[in-house]
């Protein structure tokens, strides 16, 4: 019991229970035949301040003319179609792509007074980027090598910053500030063709291709140099003991090291999330492995990469898919036993197919409910290279649900839902009847 109301005890020993908290002291008291443990809460009133929100103050970003030249220096920042909303994402930028200004506009973010530059048709936050020297470069010389089912475009003389319009038939990609003073190479790999353009501010290329010809897209910068990227289309393997031979993928654990993630029920003595994230991901890909497909994560032990080095595992290693599995957490301002289920999102469209049978799988097969695909622009989700996702496999607060996620009969069960979605991705299937 807890304050004399009784609790059920779930078969692994986890519960829980909703107790209101007063203004003031509040002793909370659990009784088990004749063990009790007692822990008083204290929780304060809320008053009326009389704080002001101080006034913003100027950052110390320039104001930049039309023509001056930015340099990306975060690891991953954002085109924005509105400076003032981050979610308005365009295009993802990478370190060190430059772009030319075409308008500077000041703003508010936080307490501060920043300014923002329209680069290649979007945003770019002062926060992300440097002014650079000089005046718009030229690409000297461009050349095409294959590899594997990559199509590799390298351009020397710059890196330009790069944004995309696609089509299922077409990639328009954008370079900004920068000209083209070379030949394009014969040889175009995927795309049945390739045009350049030159355009306000930039040049761009655009590639044809076959309906669906086009799995993902990238650009690397490098120094005085970029790498353009077209990936064509995994395809299943006509054996059906290995249908994903040949198949890359790229899993992702979150969480990791100090950095436990969400607590369940079980406490500090218990699995936290990041334990259940690496349990999950390892029971993924040794069915993965088995069903044919190459698999790599980007941690196998209790070690913690940074979202930079997430990132950077996958634009190097460019798989056919990424996923990142998680658990999910609440605020605990309500009943923890009624919020339960699987989630998974997405950011860019090529994402969600796989976001929505992720989803509907490891619900049905693990006997959770189906909270559905959402979109949103999580950091390890903003891949263009292949379809990205974050996978919330069950809600670590949630007792019932914390016990089966921790259990190795809903471990197996999770990896074999997540082996069948990615077979059902690559088959262009939507969810299945028996998987909803």
């Amino acid at each position: 019991t807890v304050n004399g109301q009784e609790v059920q005890v779930l078969e692994g020993g986890c519960w829980g229970i909703p107790v209101a908290l007063e203004v003031g002291e509040n002793l909370i008291e659990a009784r088990q035949g004749e063990n009790t443990a007692q822990v008083t809460i204290t929780r304060l009133a809320v008053t009326e301040g009389s704080w002001q929100p101080s006034k913003p103050q100027p950052d110390d970003s320039p104001e930049l003319e039309p023509g001056q030249l930015v340099q990306a220096t975060s690891v991953l920042a954002s085109l924005l179609e509105d400076p003032a909303d981050s979610s308005s994402i365009l295009q993802t930028v990478y370190a060190g792509m430059v772009g030319q200004v075409t308008e500077c506009v000041q703003l508010q973010k936080g307490s501060a007074l920043t300014h923002a530059y329209k680069v290649a048709g979007g945003w770019l936050l002062a926060q992300d980027c440097q002014t650079v020297e000089g005046t718009a470069p030229a690409i000297t010389a461009v050349s095409f090598t294959q590899q594997g089912r990559n199509s590799i475009f390298r351009l020397e003389g710059a890196s330009p910053l790069a944004a995309a319009e696609r089509t299922d038939t077409s990639l328009k990609v954008f370079f900004s500030g920068a000209s083209l003073a070379a030949d394009l190479p014969a040889e175009t790999g995927l795309a049945d063709g390739i045009e350049a353009q030159p355009e306000p501010d930039g040049f761009s290329l655009t590639f044809t291709f076959p309906a669906g010809g086009l799995w993902g897209w990238s650009v690397d910068a490098e120094e005085g140099a970029a790498t353009l990227t077209l990936k064509a289309p995994p395809v299943l393997s006509a054996d059906p003991l290995r249908p994903l031979e040949g198949v890359e993928i790229l899993l992702d654990p979150g969480h990791g090291g100090d950095d436990l993630g969400a607590l369940g029920p079980g406490g500090a003595a218990g699995p936290a999330e990041k334990d259940l994230n690496l349990a999950a991901a390892l029971a993924a890909r040794d069915r993965l492995t088995a069903l044919g497909a190459r698999v790599t994560l980007t941690r196998q032990d209790d070690s913690f990469p940074t979202l930079a080095q997430r990132n950077q595992a996958l634009r190097q290693q460019k798989p056919d898919l990424f996923l990142s599995i998680h658990h999910n957490s609440i605020v605990l301002e309500r009943d923890v036993n009624q919020v339960a289920g699987v989630e998974c999102y997405y950011f860019y469209p090529s994402g969600q197919l796989l976001a929505q049978n992720l989803a509907a799988r490891v619900s049905a097969a693990a006997g959770r409910q189906n909270r559905g695909d959402k979109w949103n622009y999580f950091y390890v989700t903003r891949s263009d290279i292949c379809p990205a996702i974050l996978l919330e496999t069950g809600f670590v607060p949630n007792p019932a649900e914390y016990e089966n996620c921790a259990d190795a009969s809903g471990l197996a069960a999770t990896g074999f839902a997540i082996a069948q979605a990615v077979e059902d991705t690559l088959a262009g299937r939507g969810p299945q009847a028996g998987a909803e």
